[in-house]
């Protein structure tokens, strides 16, 4: 009745999940168009309202994200920028044509894509650029990502366009807020209820009681008062559509503020965004959402809700919960003594380069993403989603992946266009990690030669190299869901 063997983030050609393993990762799913022409043409907004708004503005990691949408802005992601990205997803497809992008005066490179297909240009950024989207003809765009290509990232302003000009495009509008749960299924940082507004539809909130969770809620206390219309949930496990089908899914919710009469909504059994009207408006500051019905999955009865936002008369409001940064605290506390020490944030390649690149970023928000590039078949692996760390013993610590295993291989067809095959699994499982440095030269040599030795560097290193890939930061990564022996990429 676990989740370890189901979830799995989005990411629908391969790389449209890059944010996320924004994470990624990126990312994020796109999820269903809203009802809308392709044009976003709508009815008139209020009044200082942009006239089109962003459903995510998302980074894979570092604060600052919303700012970009105005003059003054400035984001870079936490540590090592390198596979680090930033994620646009429109609230419908819109015609752009440009993408003017302001940087922070030290030039930084980035690739582009667009509704998750790589674009072949690189942008490289340093004052204001601006990039083709569309090479001529103007198509419809539901989410841009913006992946770094170097260590070191920062940009102050992005602007999309459209034929006309630039386009007055806004971040959602957020409040602060903490927010809790009845229940979390453990471990609580893979499932915590802050996942519901992390604006990334492949991480979720699961309730952690037996059964399908009907009466387990979510309460969020809000920095201010909020007119509530609707809300827009992400039902289930949004992380691939086996995790959807395998877990619980809520029927109904029943919504109140501040203690107050409870309305009850019905919910679909589907993928992607729903929009839940509420007959009459709820005003406070102490939301409560309460599980009123389910649905039980093909395998497991735990319940997930994976993203939600709030709407008042004016629009969408995205929650900023204010115990984020605690749990990154917390999970800084817990790895400062341990083989994981410096490794946070830090983004590791494989040493040895037999088939493409290799490499793993382990987040201090609990993300994490690992890209294999494997050149001989033309396959590419992304491998994401979030992890605890269960043992801080040493040399080794131990950790444990709950994630989902993207695989995309182009087949070549000398008679017709390129065939794309790709999958997505669900995957995990113990990981054990330890710094070379620490390692004894018997354990070294286990490693590299021993009956146990690492495939992935077997033939490749030696025990001779052990005093060097320690000073260079080498970490060794190993167990069923990766194996390898790393160095930090200082790009």
């Amino acid at each position: 009745m676990r989740l370890l063997d189901r979830p799995l983030r989005p990411t629908m050609a391969v790389m449209m999940g890059l944010a996320l393993a924004c994470g990624e990762s990126d990312g994020p799913s796109d999820g269903p168009a809203a009802d809308a022409p392709l044009d976003g043409t709508s009815a008139a907004p209020a009044e200082s309202e942009p006239e089109h708004r962003l459903q995510a503005l998302v980074a894979t990691s570092g604060e600052g994200a919303d700012s970009l949408m105005a003059p003054g802005g400035r984001w870079s992601p936490v540590g090592n920028a390198i596979d680090e990205g930033l994620l646009l997803r429109l609230e419908r497809p819109l015609r752009l044509t440009d993408l003017s992008v302001t940087g922070c005066g030290t030039e930084s490179r980035w690739r582009v894509y667009v509704n998750g297909a790589q674009r072949s240009q690189r942008l490289d950024v340093s004052g204001t650029v601006t990039y083709d989207l569309v090479a001529g003809e103007a198509t419809p765009v539901r989410s841009i990502f913006l992946k770094s290509l170097g260590a070191e990232a920062c940009l102050r302003e992005i602007v999309p366009h459209v034929e006309a000009g630039p386009l007055d495009m806004g971040a959602p509008r957020r409040i602060g807020g903490s927010v809790s749960a009845s229940s979390i299924l453990a471990p609580a940082p893979a499932y915590d209820a802050v996942y519901l507004f992390d604006q990334r539809a492949d991480f979720g909130w699961v309730e952690g009681v037996d059964g399908l969770g009907v009466g387990e809620s979510i309460e969020v206390a809000l920095d201010g008062p909020v007119e509530l219309h609707a809300l827009e949930l992400w039902n289930g496990y949004q992380r691939s559509a086996d995790h959807f089908a395998k877990n619980a899914r809520a029927s109904a919710l029943r919504v109140s503020m501040d203690g107050g009469a409870a309305i009850e909504l019905a919910v679909s059994d589907e993928q992607g965004a729903q929009r839940l009207e509420l007959a009459s408006p709820l005003t406070g500051e102490v939301l409560r959402i309460e599980i009123a019905g389910a649905t039980p999955g093909t395998r497991y009865e735990d319940l997930v809700l994976s993203e939600l936002r709030l709407w008042d008369a004016t629009g969408p409001i995205a929650v900023t919960p204010s115990n984020a940064e605690a749990r990154r605290a917390a999970l800084e506390a817990q790895t400062r003594d341990s083989a994981l020490a410096g490794v946070l944030d830090q983004a590791f390649e494989g040493v040895c380069d037999f088939d493409g690149r290799r490499t793993l970023k382990l987040r201090g928000d609990h993300s994490f993403v690992r890209y294999e590039n494997q050149e001989m078949d033309d396959t590419q692996v992304i491998f994401d989603g979030t992890w605890v760390m269960t043992d801080a013993g040493a040399p080794w610590s131990d950790i444990r992946f709950y994630g989902r295993r993207h695989t995309s291989t182009v087949d070549w067809n000398p008679y017709g266009g390129d065939q794309v095959r790709d999958s997505i699994k669900i995957a995990g499982g113990k990981v054990r990690i330890a710094r070379v440095a620490d390692l004894s030269p018997g354990a070294w040599a286990d490693v590299v030669g021993g009956e146990k030795a690492i495939e992935a560097v077997h033939g490749c290193l030696d025990a001779g190299g052990q005093a060097e890939l320690g000073a260079r930061g080498a970490i060794v990564v190993e167990g069923a869901a990766v194996t390898d022996v790393m160095v930090p990429n200082r790009g």
